[in-house]
C-alpha cells in the first residue's frame, strides 16, 4: 500500500515539475544571451554574434536592442544592404529612430554616399539635439569629401563655438591645405660680429601653384653682397608619381653672375612611409669665375608622434674628391595648426641659406640654429629663422656669422 501510494505521489508530481522547468526556462533574460552577442561583436567575431543575434530576433521580433544591434553588426561584417532593409522601418516613423539614424550615418559614410550623408546630419540634428556637435562634424566631414568647402568651414565655425575638439580643428587644416596658392616673401640679413666685413642682405618673393598630383614653385632671389647686388629666378617643380613618393625638380639662372651660380640644377628623389623618411639626390652650379660644383646628397628621418629627427649628407667635389658635410635637425610639430619648432646643426662648406661663389672657398663651418612656422588665424604664416656660424677661412683665420630672416607667407 506505501509502495502503490509513493508510486501515484511521483506520478502527480511529475507534470508540476515539467510545468516549473518550461517556465523557468521560458522566464531566462534573453539579455545574457545578448550580452554574449555584443563580446563578440566588438571582438569582431561576428559570424558568431550574428548566429545569437538571428536566434534573439526571431524570439523576440519587437525588440528594437536586439534588432538594431543586429543591423550594426551585420554593417560592421560588410552586409550593409542587409543592414539597411533591417533600418528602413526605424527610419520611416516620424520622427525617426535616433539609433536607427545613427546607423545609417555610419552605413552611408562606409559606402561613401557624401550627399546623403549630409542630408541626414540635417535632419539627424533636429530629431537628436543632444548629439548636435556630432552630427555637426560629421556633416562637415561630408561636405569636405563633397569639395563645398566653403560651406564645410561654415560648420566648423558653428561647431567651434560650441565645443573644441582636436579632430575638428584636423578637419578644418585638411579644408584649408586644399588651397592651391601659396604667395612667401622672405627677408634676411647676415652679420659678422667680429669682422669688418658689412652686412650681406637677401630677399625673395615666391608663388606656389599645387596641382592634383604636383605643385611648382616660381621664386625670385635678390641679393647685397660686398656693395654688390645679384638677382636669380628660380623654379621647383615637386611630382607625386606614387603614394609614398615624390621627386624634387630645380632649375636657376642669374642674368649677373656678381655671387649667384650662372645657373644651378637639382633633382632629389623623396620617399615617405608610416615613419621613414628617404631621399637621393644631387645638385650642380655653374659660376662664371669659378669651376662648377657638383654635390650629391642623401638624407634619412624618423617621424616618433609629433618629432621628426632628420639627418642629412652632401658630398661636395672639389680637387681631393668629395668633402662631407653634415646637417641635423629636431622638429617638433604640430599638424593641427600646422606650427612647428626646429633646432638646427651642420658642419661642413656647405652655406646655410643661398649658395654663392665665396661660401665654398672657406674650409669648413659649424652652424647652430633655431627655425618656427606659426599659422596666424586660418591662411597666414610667420616663419622666423635665427643661425650662428663659426666659418674656418684658413688654419688661422676664423670667422662669426648670424643670420636673420623671417618668411610672411599668405595661403589662398
Amino acid at each position: 500500500m506505501k509502495i502503490l501510494s509513493s508510486s501515484f505521489f511521483h506520478r502527480s508530481l511529475l507534470p508540476f515539475f515539467v510545468l516549473v522547468l518550461n517556465f523557468l526556462h521560458a522566464q531566462k533574460d534573453p539579455y545574457i544571451d545578448f550580452n554574449r552577442a555584443r563580446e563578440k561583436a566588438f571582438e569582431k567575431n561576428y559570424e558568431y554574434a550574428l548566429t545569437v543575434l538571428d536566434s534573439l530576433t526571431v524570439a523576440y521580433p519587437n525588440n528594437e536592442d536586439f534588432v538594431l544591434f543586429k543591423a550594426s553588426v551585420l554593417h560592421w561584417s560588410g552586409q550593409r544592404e542587409q543592414a539597411g532593409e533591417i533600418l528602413k522601418p526605424f527610419l520611416a516613423t516620424d520622427p525617426p529612430n535616433k539609433q536607427a539614424l545613427q546607423i545609417q550615418l555610419q552605413i552611408l559614410e562606409a559606402d561613401t554616399a557624401w550627399g546623403q550623408s549630409a542630408e541626414l546630419c540635417l535632419l539627424a540634428r533636429k530629431v537628436d539635439p543632444s548629439l548636435d556637435t556630432f552630427y555637426l562634424f560629421h556633416q562637415a566631414l561630408a561636405l569636405y569629401q563633397l569639395e563645398r568647402n566653403e560651406e564645410a568651414l561654415l560648420v566648423l565655425d558653428t561647431l567651434r563655438n560650441k565645443v573644441y575638439e582636436v579632430r575638428n580643428e584636423d578637419l578644418r587644416t585638411a579644408i584649408l591645405k586644399k588651397q592651391k596658392n601659396i604667395v612667401t616673401l622672405g627677408l634676411g640679413a647676415t652679420t659678422f660680429p667680429n669682422s669688418s666685413n658689412s652686412s650681406w642682405y637677401f630677399s625673395h618673393l615666391q608663388y606656389r601653384r599645387a596641382f592634383r598630383k604636383s605643385a611648382a614653385v616660381f621664386r625670385l632671389n635678390y641679393g647685397n653682397v660686398n656693395q654688390l647686388s645679384s638677382s636669380q629666378i628660380e623654379g621647383d617643380y615637386y611630382w607625386n608619381n606614387s603614394k609614398y613618393s615624390y621627386i624634387y625638380l630645380n632649375y636657376g639662372y642669374s642674368p649677373d653672375t656678381n655671387f649667384f651660380s650662372k645657373h644651378r640644377v637639382g633633382a632629389e628623389y623623396f620617399y615617405e612611409r608610416k615613419s621613414i623618411l628617404l631621399s637621393l639626390g644631387a645638385r650642380n652650379l655653374w659660376f662664371s669665375s669659378a669651376a662648377d660644383v657638383f654635390i650629391a646628397t642623401a638624407s634619412v628621418g624618423y617621424q616618433y608622434k609629433k618629432l621628426l629627427l632628420d639627418y642629412r649628407i652632401f658630398l661636395v667635389e672639389d680637387n681631393t674628391g668629395f668633402v662631407p658635410n653634415h646637417y641635423v635637425y629636431l622638429r617638433h610639430q604640430n599638424d593641427t595648426f600646422e606650427r612647428y619648432f626646429q633646432l638646427d646643426f651642420q658642419y661642413g662648406k656647405i652655406p646655410f641659406y643661398y649658395s654663392i661663389a665665396q661660401d665654398f672657398d672657406r674650409r669648413d663651418a659649424y652652424r647652430f640654429g633655431v627655425q618656427a612656422q606659426l599659422r596666424a588665424g586660418d591662411n597666414f604664416f610667420f616663419k622666423p629663422i635665427v643661425a650662428f656660424e663659426i666659418e674656418n677661412l684658413t688654419d688661422d683665420v676664423q670667422r662669426e656669422r648670424i643670420y636673420f630672416q623671417l618668411n610672411f607667407s599668405k595661403r589662398f
